[in-house]
């Protein structure tokens, strides 16, 4: 099965707040200006942003899955 997604190696980027609500990037390993996607965590909910940064490395993964 090919894969349709983004071509090349993800990673997670930089990590940014967004009214105090955490975000990781996804990004392509070798360019800074393509950003895959972005995975949202909850604002003041340590085990939920846990989770969503369990999500973001699963995602960044999905190339090699």
């Amino acid at each position: 099965m090919e894969f349709k997604g983004t071509k090349g190696e993800w990673k997670i980027g930089e990590v940014s707040s967004n009214g105090g609500i955490p975000v990781d990037c996804i990004d392509l390993k070798d360019n800074l200006l393509m950003e895959v996607c972005e995975v949202w965590g909850v604002e003041d909910d340590l085990k939920l942003c846990e989770e969503s940064k369990s999500n973001a490395k699963l995602i960044a993964a999905a190339p090699e899955l």
